[in-house]
Formats: structure tokens, C-alpha cells, sequence
């Protein structure tokens, strides 16, 4: 980032709590420049030597996961049900709207160095090492921000990437091959009729997300989802891709293509359509992904 040199983390504020499901979670503040923090839920008994990193979605937190009316509650409850062994899970966030984009001409970006160089060791530190594996997954912005970590490092063991805004329509396209795109889209089929613009406004604001981070087009094109299945060379990485058939980013051909990639370049994958609309979920099978 632009003001970033030197990565510090400040306890500002610390919370320390022990959670229904057993796992004591510890909040920290990020000093300034950076925005918001991160917890770490470490399980008290029957746990893993997983590491989990949680990537939240726009609006979201480092507070978001252990929320207990989103879906991250559903797979806290599938694990205790099934009493597996459990990760211990690291919720990070840079704010409400977030990319992980290579440091470029926008003054926002440069946070995919400050994760992978700074945050990444500081917090494995700070729990005695890797001892497991290490694994990301995140919903909608968070699971584009886990394609980028996932497709550009070796650094994790499997990903899972839950209703990423994708398409080969690049963020930079004319509002022609916009309106082209939105029109062909199983999103439009199923709104067109009574609401119309949640799928014109949601593909709006993503395009309008993309390009505050990444302000060219050369700076699109080294982390467009779909070159990333296809170039990338993490073959060791497990993915997990899910997402709802009429979501209304009009992100379902976008995924289905993606994954398509991904399986070519040799990628073991395991595909998750749904039929619901943006963030639709198979809880079971992505609880069972992140601790099998």
C-alpha cells in the first residue's frame, strides 16, 4: 500500500472469549495505515494441527465468522456434530471492501504483499508454527481474495471458494458487452421480471470494487480469476467452488467456467452448484472440506 513500509500490529483493542462451541478466540486491532484486525478461534479440546484462515465477504469483519446467524455458525455446528477434530480458524479483515491486490497504481492495493509477507508469518509465529495444514476459504469478496492467495503462492494445501464474482467479461468492458453479459446470465433470467436491477446494481458495484484496486487493465489481467485457473501452477491445491445458480452477480457461467479451467490445468476440485441465489452454500460438504 501506498503509506505501508513497515507492517506493526498495535494491540489497540484485545478480546478474549470463550465461544459456545468451545474455542477460545482472541481479537486483535492492525495498527495504522491498515484497517480492521484479525481473531484467532484456537479449539480448546479436540483439535486439529490445521490452520484455517477465513476471508469474510463485503460488509463483513474479522468478527464475521464467529457470528452465530451467518453460515459460518452452520459449519461450527456440522463440526461439533460430527466430532471431528477442529482447525484453529484465523478471521482477518482490512475493512468492509477489500482486495488482495499486488502492490499497482491504485493506493489501495499492495495488501496481497502485507498478507503473505507480514500477516501470514506474524500470526503462525504466534501459535508456535505450521504444524498442519494450511488452508483459505471465503465467501463472494472473500472468495475472490481466495483465488488470489490460492492460484498466485503454494503456501496453502486447499482453498475454498464460495460465490466469487467472476467472468470472462473483464471489468473494463464497454457497457454494451456489459449489458451482454448480464443478459445471458441465469441471474437475469430469474429477475428480469420482478427485480431487475439487483443483478444491473450487484454487477455494478463489483466492476466498480475491481477497478479501485486494480485501475488498468495490465493490473486486471495478472489476477483475472480465469488466467489464474488457467496459468496457475499450485496443482497441489485442493479446491472447493460453490455458487448459486441465480446469483445475483450474474456469477454462476463465470464459476461453472472456472472450475472447467481448473480441471484441465489438473486441478483436483470439487464443484458445488447450487440452486439458490448469491452465497447459497452445501454446509456439509464445505465443513467436511476444510477438516478432511
Amino acid at each position: 500500500m501506498k503509506t505501508i513500509t513497515i507492517f506493526l500490529v498495535i494491540l489497540l483493542s484485545i478480546s478474549s472469549f470463550a465461544t459456545p462451541d468451545n474455542v477460545e478466540s482472541t481479537c486483535e486491532n492492525f495498527d495504522q495505515p491498515l484497517n480492521g484486525g484479525y481473531c484467532i478461534h484456537k479449539p480448546k479440546t479436540n483439535s486439529s494441527n490445521d490452520i484455517v484462515y477465513y476471508l469474510h465477504g463485503g460488509g463483513g469483519s474479522e468478527f464475521t465468522w464467529q457470528e452465530n446467524w451467518y453460515y459460518t455458525s452452520q459449519i461450527r455446528t456440522e463440526w461439533n456434530k460430527k466430532g471431528v477434530q477442529v482447525p484453529t480458524v484465523v478471521s482477518i479483515s482490512f475493512g468492509e471492501s477489500w482486495l488482495l491486490a499486488k502492490q499497482n497504481e491504485s493506493p489501495y492495493s499492495g495488501l496481497f504483499e502485507v498478507f503473505t509477507s507480514k500477516v501470514i508469518p506474524m500470526i503462525e509465529q504466534s501459535l508456535g508454527g505450521l504444524k498442519g495444514r494450511r488452508i483459505v476459504f471465503g465467501e463472494s469478496m472473500g472468495g475472490f481474495n481466495s483465488i488470489q492467495l490460492s492460484l498466485k503462492t503454494a503456501l496453502f494445501d486447499k482453498a475454498g471458494i464460495l460465490c466469487s464474482p467472476m467472468a470472462e467479461l473483464s471489468p473494463f468492458g464497454t457497457k454494451q458487452e456489459v449489458q451482454r453479459h448480464i443478459e445471458k446470465s441465469s441471474a437475469w433470467q430469474y429477475y428480469k421480471s420482478h427485480d431487475p436491477n439487483a443483478v444491473i446494481n450487484s454487477v455494478d458495484s463489483i466492476i466498480q470494487l475491481t477497478k479501485a484496486f486494480y485501475p488498468t487493465k495490465e493490473a486486471w489481467s495478472s489476477s483475472d480469476p480465469m488466467k489464474l485457473a488457467i496459468n496457475s501452477t499450485s496443482l497441489s491445491t485442493e479446491m472447493y467452488v460453490a455458487v448459486g445458480f441465480y446469483d445475483r452477480f450474474a456469477a454462476y457461467e463465470g464459476n461453472e467456467i472456472f472450475v472447467g479451467y481448473l480441471m484441465s490445468n489438473g486441478f483436483k476440485v470439487d464443484w458445488r452448484p447450487q440452486w439458490g441465489g448469491h452465497c447459497a452454500v452445501d454446509i456439509p460438504s464445505l465443513a467436511t472440506f476444510l477438516v478432511n
